[in-house]
């Protein structure tokens, strides 16, 4: 039985839409081993999100993926103080991709980013994303983390649209080689645990990149923080996740990087670098600290974009295009 009238439905309340969303889920099942740190990680972290981000633009979800109560408690505690808007808890352990993905098509924000739980962001981060999207229409997927060796990576209409009818890729030095170090694992094993020698030595000397009005962007971009438009996610996804964690299955790859190509947009990353992964072990980073650009927010915010013609070739036909273009005009390492 029902008395009386919610006087809720008499309040004109509106709800306020931003053009922003970070989602980061977060697994540390204990304070043991491998996850000792992991806590202490993400603290980190998040106080490199909230000083970099403004409410104003910007909202978050955590997905919390069962961990332990002291994690618990502590993403509680931010969530009562209105740092973040939105806690997911989930009983079991679903992964990194599934949650993610589940929350973005939940989200109404234009953009939003994909973080892991161990990425440090540097002041400015932000409003140099939305400054790429805002030059490049065509940009899909956007990273602030540094990482040339990606320029091929699902990257076959940015390829061709810039080769095509002529070369407008651009090759030199423009990216520091501190941060491709630290976010490749080139030379050192301190960041990933193991030093992958596939990685070419001339990813410091030059990177390949675009230019508009004086404005650096590298091609090519990762997933360990990536924003991407939110219609890239409603566009050809329709299969379900399958897996929690399997390497073999490629899930960023299955599931939502090759689908920025496939739908005729471009990956692509600032030339500076504003994060860094920092992985399961505090490591100081206040040394690579960037002012901000002093740029506003508001000045690049666009949900206008355009959408390449080759994205209507055959994967096959399209990726075969690429390779002979970027053999042809050098773009390789």
């Amino acid at each position: 039985m029902r008395v009386g009238r919610n006087p809720k439905k008499e309040d004109p309340e509106k709800i306020v839409y931003k053009p922003h969303r970070l989602i980061i889920p977060v697994f540390i099942p204990d304070l043991e081993g491998f996850h000792k740190e992991a806590l202490e990680v993400f603290k980190y972290c998040f106080k490199s999100i909230i000083e970099s981000v403004d409410p104003e633009y910007t909202n978050i979800s955590i997905i919390d993926n069962n961990s332990c109560i002291e994690v618990r408690n502590y993403l509680e505690g931010i969530l009562k103080e209105g740092k973040i808007d939105r806690l997911i808890i989930n009983y079991r352990n679903y992964g990194k991709v599934h949650p993610i993905i589940s929350e973005a098509r939940a989200s109404s924000e234009e953009f939003i980013t994909f973080s892991d739980a161990d990425i440090y962001y540097l002041p400015g981060w932000v409003e140099n994303m939305f400054r790429v999207f805002h030059l490049f229409p065509k940009a899909g997927a956007v990273a602030t983390l540094v990482n040339p060796t990606l320029y091929k990576y699902c990257n076959d209409c940015c390829l061709i649209d810039n080769m095509i009818p002529f070369n407008r890729i651009k090759k030199g030095k423009v990216s520091d080689s501190k941060a491709i170090e630290i976010n490749t694992g080139i030379f050192s094993e301190e960041h990933y645990g193991v030093k992958d020698e596939r990685i070419p030595k001339e990813i410091l000397d030059y990177q390949f990149y675009l230019q508009k009005d004086g404005y650096n962007v590298l091609i090519g971009c990762g997933h360990q923080s990536v924003t991407i438009r939110r219609d890239v996610l409603f566009s050809d996804i329709h299969k379900k996740v399958v897996y929690v964690f399997y390497e073999k299955m490629r899930l960023e790859y299955n599931n939502y990087d090759k689908y920025v190509d496939l739908n005729g947009f471009w990956r692509l990353s600032t030339s500076d670098n504003y994060a860094f992964h920092i992985g399961n072990k505090i490591q100081s980073i206040e040394n690579n600290l960037k002012e901000n650009t002093g740029n506003e927010i508001k000045e690049f915010i666009s949900d206008n974009y355009k959408r390449s013609f080759y994205r209507l070739l055959p994967t096959g036909i399209r990726s075969f295009i690429a390779k002979l273009l970027t053999k042809i005009y050098n773009v390789r390492y």
